[in-house]
């Protein structure tokens, strides 16, 4: 198990790099420190969600409601994600 560990993390480490080079890209100049500061800060929210993962597992008993929540959110992400804009 270590070595998919390892490569999750390197994984995650390169999504949250290339996360903040988009914001730093997209962000304007004057509003950086404080478009850098929320995608920390709203990045950082994550961190409960496998609490709240557990919670939810522990009251309804069941995988598949766990997995039904997380595929209609990786939907939903994915939607939105046809709103961002391209730079010309």
């Amino acid at each position: 198990y270590g070595a998919i560990f390892l490569l999750f993390g390197i994984a995650l480490d390169g999504f949250n790099i290339s996360g903040m080079n988009l914001v730093i890209e997209i962000a304007p100049e004057d509003k950086r420190p404080i478009y850098t500061a929320l995608q920390t800060n709203i990045t950082s929210i994550g961190l409960f969600f496998p609490i709240l993962g557990g919670l939810i597992l522990t009251w309804v008993g069941s995988y598949t409601l766990i997995y039904l929540l997380t595929i209609g959110l990786l939907l939903v992400g994915f939607l939105l994600s046809f709103k961002l804009k391209e730079k010309a």
